[in-house]
């Protein structure tokens, strides 16, 4: 008689999440003193493209989205500008982003006609024949040119430094579902890497950790906008926010901002801290699919009617929560499907409707502390 399978943990269940959800790099953030000068040096120089720009003058800021393609496929900088602040420290944990190109000493070349620091002439990669070059922007971020003869996304690696690559590892693989493409040990320089992401290193973006022999401490300055380095795409950023929640239990790290919407924009994120100390964020844009720019209106227009859609969830305020749940639940008939208080952004909240989530039309009741108006034009 065959043995019962073992039944599977809600655990177990829950840390597949990741390696089935829909993630990608989405977009890298930090400071700069002189918006206008970055932009300028990273589409001369660079030869990125000046995707979105908005100035934010009631919170004194201003920031701008660049890339070498569209935002919706393509791993981009945002870079921010805080009214007045002139320089960041940006510390030494962060090494440096990479950038590929088939001719390292043509972008280096316009680079240095830009006025851009040249740190590391452009010469062949130690153990191969690969040309690499180093440079830094205005504001003293570092920037591996790196030579490939092809590739579908130039902005291709973040380079940081960790205290310990096998923990580093695993939390990336656990908490975000990322694949270890290699790790390799460098003892004549002292030094470990591992190259992680969602897919080759050659044709996407990824995460190249680095410990330094003994090295445990860094600094993280504070040149890193919101103090998220990078953001990664999910399809439900509460389950996500679940598994990084239980994978920091184990290994370290820490969620900084509990999965929900951002205030006035069709995104809903989580932000949390890596190990190390550094700030990742799973982001949920509800957008709309780009179609083919060669389809016609009409083609276009049927789109809607193929798509998959149905109404999620009504969101609205309430003046006391608990007095509404009781009156939706015994005057309605509804049920409490689950409920929230974030003290630390002065809000709670609650589902209810008359089933699951999943299959049925909801109320999401949101009780603040803080009142916003938002002016539409």
């Amino acid at each position: 008689m065959a043995e019962e399978a073992a039944p599977i943990t809600p655990n177990a269940e829950l840390l597949e999440w990741p390696k089935k959800d829909n993630r990608r790099f989405l977009h890298v953030v930090y400071r700069v003193g002189d918006l206008d000068r970055t932009i300028k040096f990273y589409t001369e120089g660079f030869g990125m493209k000046l995707l979105r720009r908005r100035d934010v003058p009631e919170e004194k800021y201003s920031n701008a989205f660049l890339g070498f393609g569209p935002e919706e496929s393509n791993f981009v900088v945002e870079l921010t500008y805080n009214y007045g602040v002139t320089s960041y420290d940006i510390g030494d944990g962060f090494r440096h982003f990479s950038i590929g190109t088939p001719d390292v000493y043509k972008m280096v070349e316009k680079i240095r006609a830009l006025g851009g620091t040249v740190t590391g002439e452009p010469a062949p990669v130690i153990g191969g024949t690969a040309i690499i070059a180093f440079v830094q922007d205005p504001d003293g971020y570092t920037f591996k040119i790196l030579e490939r003869a092809s590739t579908p996304k130039p902005l291709c690696q973040v380079m940081l430094h960790v205290s310990d690559l096998d923990r580093s590892i695993k939390f990336y693989e656990k908490a975000l579902g990322m694949k270890l493409q290699r790790k390799f040990d460098r003892p004549e320089h002292k030094h470990s890497l591992a190259m992680i992401g969602y897919g080759d290193e050659f044709e996407t973006n990824v995460l190249e950790l680095t410990y330094n022999y003994g090295v445990t401490e860094y600094s993280k300055g504070n040149g890193y906008a919101q103090a998220i380095l990078v953001a990664i795409s999910t399809n439900d950023v509460y389950k996500s926010g679940e598994v990084v929640k239980l994978v920091t239990q184990e290994l370290g790290g820490k969620i900084t901002r509990q999965p929900g919407p951002l205030p006035g924009i069709n995104t809903k994120i989580t932000s949390f801290l890596d190990p190390d100390g550094w700030k990742t964020s799973n982001s949920f844009h509800l957008k709309m699919a780009e179609a083919a720019p060669v389809a016609p209106n009409a083609e276009l227009l049927e789109w809607p009617k193929k798509d998959k859609r149905r109404l999620l969830h009504a969101v609205y305020r309430v003046g006391d929560l608990d007095r509404t749940i009781k009156f939706y639940t015994e005057g309605f008939g509804m049920k409490l499907l689950r409920k929230r208080d974030i003290p630390e952004e002065k809000y709670s909240n609650a589902f209810l409707a008359f089933g699951p989530e999943e299959s049925n039309f909801a109320v999401e009741l949101t009780y603040s502390m803080v009142f916003y108006v938002f002016l539409v034009t």
